[in-house]
């Protein structure tokens, strides 16, 4: 496994101060466009969006309207308040607090084909909110509606968000799941504006705990994979529509590694059937990554990685995945070429290693 310094990776014009706690990212689907849910902010938590501006030589920037704070030797830079979306026009109200997970969207089809749309999801109250993003036209990211609800009990804490049928938001549910309930929300949208809830799933015979994290969909969108840490799990759930209603079925479920969190889905190459994916389940509390292939709801590898495995994010394209190890306070890069003498396994450390939580 090779070891390099962070800052050969880091390209010093384009760093920026985000602010306290980011969690999830998510990048525009013209990947001009970065967005991230900042809490724990005074006096308020915030949806971030910077765009990204070409500069000569292939080099680039981060743009958000950012100033120096009066400092002419600053290193990063502060972004405007207006790339710091904190309340909503239409409802008169702000962002409820603890954003958390994001979820990107672009419309398929209708009166906002091509639009980015995202979701937040929201740890103190169980919210979930709506922005819409005109990043093709260089426009402003606007705060539409949030509302909570989604989960029956005193604690509801929103935590991870997939979608049915991508690009279809208005017609087919986004879920939601909760760190304190086994019951996972769903919504659609309504006039590019509104979030409706729908129909809710209840995790019988999957997660008998309260405390299902990461999901995510089969490419058919009627297999919904989610994430258990009472016990440490991952459960397929059979959602094919009979008679205008899902059928809510458990199909399998796998026993997974200690505090998994995060799901990462990507086609398992060679099979025959357009849905079977390989999931990768994140696990904090072990330090591995474990491979599940859902075409026969097996456990099949284990990644071992940095300590504190948090978020992956899995470039298909490259065959690489980059796993961020928060503990030790390091990226770790995994090769996932199959044809590799390495395969599935962390390769390469980005950072020197150090404890951020003591013993």
């Amino acid at each position: 496994r090779w070891e390099c310094p962070v800052e050969q990776f880091i390209i010093p014009e384009a760093v920026l101060r985000i602010g306290n706690f980011p969690n999830g990212l998510a990048l525009s689907s013209d990947k001009r466009r970065i967005f991230l849910p900042i809490r724990g902010e005074d006096p308020q938590d915030y949806l971030l969006w910077v765009d990204i501006a070409d500069l000569p030589g292939g080099k680039v920037d981060l743009r958000c309207s950012s100033s120096c704070s009066g400092n002419e030797d600053c290193t990063a830079f502060d972004c405007d308040s207006g790339h710091k979306v904190s309340f909503s026009e239409r409802l008169g109200e702000s962002l409820p607090e603890q954003p958390f997970a994001v979820l990107l969207d672009q419309q398929q089809s209708g009166a906002h084909k091509g639009e980015d749309w995202l979701f937040v999801t929201h740890l103190g109250g169980g919210e979930v909110s709506f922005f819409r993003s005109t990043a093709a036209a260089g426009g402003p990211v606007v705060l539409e509606d949030f509302r909570g609800g989604f989960f029956d009990t005193n604690n509801p804490r929103a935590f991870s968000l997939a979608a049915s049928s991508p690009g279809q938001a208005g017609e087919s549910p986004i879920y939601v799941s909760s760190s304190t309930s086994n019951i996972l929300g769903s919504f659609v949208i309504r006039d590019g504006e509104r979030i409706i809830a729908t129909q809710r799933v209840a995790m019988r015979g999957a997660s008998p705990g309260d405390d299902v994290r990461g999901i995510g969909f089969a490419p058919d969108g009627n297999t919904l994979y989610a994430i258990s840490r009472e016990p440490a799990s991952l459960s397929a759930i059979d959602l094919t529509v009979e008679d205008g209603q899902p059928r809510r079925e458990l199909k399998w479920v796998v026993e997974a590694c200690n505090e998994p969190s995060v799901l990462q889905l990507t086609p398992k190459l060679g099979s025959a059937d357009p849905n079977a994916q390989l999931a990768y389940v994140v696990c904090f509390g072990s330090g591995q990554i474990d491979v599940i292939d859902t075409e026969f709801g097996i456990r099949v590898d284990e990644i071992r990685t940095g300590a504190g495995p948090n978020q992956l994010i899995i470039d298909a394209k490259r065959q690489r995945g980059f796993i961020t190890n928060f503990i030790e306070n390091t990226v770790g890069v995994i090769d996932l070429d199959p044809q590799s003498e390495s395969y599935n396994r962390m390769v390469l450390r980005i950072g020197k290693r150090r404890d951020l939580i003591e013993s």
